[in-house]
């Protein structure tokens, strides 16, 4: 079969796919179920009562009252339509869905059901306030590495840990994906299951100086470490790290700035900051990663 016959037998396909579709009539416009949304729908029964409660609002929302009306207002752009002759819009039923979906984790079949909103509106929803939300909130809860960020992250790492000169905690996160078609075993990853690789980079309060989001889910931390804009900054030198210090009057060598990752080689970062150091200086600052590392949970 040459080219143009697959083409012909593609074009035959398509059109009977299409006019399959056509066949198909919808028995209802809205499902009853949706349409009770305004008297059953979750925020018209229960969000009212929630405000009344910053404990329960917590507890429920996963975040306080103040950060949820800040992410509201910064994804509230993304979801607002239009009034048809069938139904009104109402962005306020619709905001709320994504901010429960990002804290708890619930599926898009359980908000389908609490909200009465249509599953793929649901995915439509959040995935355009997620689009939102890090368009307007990316500048503001990623600042960029400086000098002083970098020496205010080891700051807090010295006081909390007793770990001087560790300007950030590295680790990676599986996040769980159907397997992509065609995709093999790229996203099958140790723990047996499919997922992309989130890798962040946070300072001694947990908060996130930068991630790396989108690796197959078969990488270990060190490669996706290796692929990311970050170690190509530290390769050339671009980083902005902090120069070499003494860390007291004791120890009169000059010990660069480093970041800590229980699982990695302290030397393969090292390496690219400072020069040969010794096997000695190597061992210990293993021993002083591994162990503050753990106690601040990184």
């Amino acid at each position: 079969m040459d080219s143009s016959e697959e083409e012909l037998l593609l074009v035959l396909v398509m059109r009977r796919r299409r006019r399959r579709r056509m066949k198909t009539k919808r028995s209802l416009h809205t499902h009853p179920l949706l349409r009770d949304r305004l008297e059953k729908g979750l925020y018209y029964t229960l969000y009212d009562d929630l405000r009344q409660s910053g404990k329960k609002f917590f507890q429920y929302f996963r975040m306080s009252k103040t950060s949820f009306d800040e992410l509201l207002e910064n994804g509230k752009e993304a979801i607002t339509g239009k009034d048809t002759i069938l139904r009104k819009d109402c962005p306020c039923n619709k905001q709320k869905p994504p901010y429960w979906y990002l804290g708890a984790g619930s599926s898009m079949m359980g908000l389908h059901f609490q909200y009465r909103i249509g599953v793929s509106t649901i995915s439509y929803i959040i995935r355009h306030v997620c689009s939102a939300i890090w368009r307007k909130m990316k500048s503001i809860c990623f600042p960029d590495l400086s000098k002083d960020l970098w020496l205010a992250s080891a700051e807090g790492f010295h006081k909390k840990a007793n770990f001087p000169h560790c300007v950030g905690a590295v680790d990676g996160k599986h996040i769980r994906i159907v397997k992509p078609t065609s995709s093999g075993s790229l996203y099958y990853n140790y723990k047996n299951y499919f997922s992309i690789l989130l890798l962040a980079v946070c300072d001694s309060t947990y908060k996130f100086l930068f991630i790396d989001v989108g690796a197959y889910g078969k990488s270990s931390d060190s490669t996706v470490f290796r692929n990311t804009v970050l170690n190509n900054k530290l390769q050339d030198g671009t980083l902005d790290l902090p120069a070499p210090k003494q860390l007291s009057l004791s120890f009169e060598r000059p010990m660069p700035f480093m970041t800590c990752h229980l699982a990695w080689s302290v030397e393969e970062i090292l390496r690219t900051v400072s020069e040969k150091i010794s096997q000695t200086t190597s061992s210990a600052l293993k021993a002083k990663c591994h162990g503050s590392c753990k106690k601040s949970k990184c």
